[in-house]
């Protein structure tokens, strides 16, 4: 039995053919386009399934299902619109337009946690080892162009994702710096959600912050003048060459340390955090430091529960592509369409 899946962005859309077998989905051929260059998400989903390497793997069979992790919010109609490009994507529509037998739409972050039950270990890097408990619930969070926050429950294999919109919650600022962050923040959109600082977006506010109490160099200040500057921030950090690029890094990994402890606090991960999104991947060699971590355990009292948790890194940048190959998986098995 075959399934199509997709993680569907504003930007680009990642697509799989995948195979059922024992142990879950084998991808047969993957590819990436690009979101803009189609009107809709059928006429990219055809183009996909048209092409040379494609029409091979299927041989004449058309896909049992089909899931797309979509990054936007679910529309009064029971579809989802994306937040970045004029879709309005509704999964019997799409079933009718597209050769599978059915499709689901489900947010990307929820596939984002469903993909971490399928990881292997290689392609998880421990920030803080523990002893995790069979059937205790695990924590996904992830920065990316937003703040993600999911929970898993249940035992492997039948994992159920509890979706969230934790990165909405209030940014409680935690020393001088960040209380200043925080009022100029209030004052531009009159409330503070944790996005608004732990994201890339977030990044790149810090470092305007900063750079304008402190001479950023060359570089940075050209880049925080264009529209793309996470990537210059991240790299002048890691290699300790621009003082404001060093601090906006560290002010934002304390407020993601402080929001994944506070996460935690509310549902008891003890089957383990999970660390996603891009920002944390390229910041890798800074979430071992103290400065993701130390805020994360500082919580008074409570602060003996979070050390008890395991903590790891998510590798796989295909995480959410991973999460609807499972989900499609899952919709190809339950009873046919009518």
């Amino acid at each position: 039995m075959l399934v199509l899946a997709g993680d569907v962005g504003g930007t680009k859309t990642l697509l799989s053919i995948c195979r059922l077998e024992a142990d879950g989905p084998r991808c047969l051929h993957q590819a990436r386009l690009p979101s803009g260059d189609y009107p809709h998400l059928r006429e990219l989903v055809l183009d996909f399934l048209t092409r040379p390497q494609v029409k091979a793997q299927l041989a004449g069979e058309d896909p049992a299902g089909a899931c797309f992790a979509v990054a936007g919010p679910t529309a009064d109609d029971g579809g989802r619109r994306l937040t970045n490009l004029p879709w309005h994507l509704h999964p019997e529509r799409l079933a009718a337009d597209l050769p599978v037998g059915r499709v689901a739409l489900l947010n990307d972050f929820e596939a984002t946690a469903l993909g971490v039950t399928a990881l292997p270990p290689a392609q998880l890097l421990t920030l803080q080892a523990a002893n995790a408990q069979a059937g205790a619930p695990r924590l996904v969070v992830g920065a990316g162009t937003g703040l993600g926050q999911a929970i898993l429950v249940g035992e492997p294999g039948q994992d159920e994702v509890l979706p969230s919109e934790g990165g909405h919650i209030d940014f409680a600022p935690l020393g001088e710096a960040q209380i200043a962050l925080w009022r100029e923040l209030l004052a531009e959109h009159g409330r503070v959600s944790v996005e608004r600082v732990v994201s890339g977006a977030g990044l790149v506010r810090i470092a305007q912050f900063l750079a304008a109490r402190e001479a950023a160099g060359a570089e940075l200040a050209q880049a925080l003048d264009g529209e793309d500057a996470a990537p210059v921030i991240t790299r002048l950090a890691l290699a300790d060459s621009d003082a404001v690029a060093v601090g906006a890094v560290r002010l934002f990994l304390n407020a993601y340390g402080a929001f994944v402890g506070n996460a935690a606090l509310q549902c008891l991960p003890f089957g383990g955090i999970y660390i996603a999104g891009g920002v944390a991947g390229h910041l890798r060699e800074r979430m071992h430091s103290d400065d993701f971590l130390q805020p994360m355990h500082d919580k008074g009292r409570m602060g003996r529960l979070i050390a008890r948790m395991p903590v790891h890194l998510v590798l796989d940048p295909d995480v959410g592509l991973r999460g609807a190959e499972r989900a499609a998986m899952r919709l190809a098995q339950a009873a046919p369409a009518h």
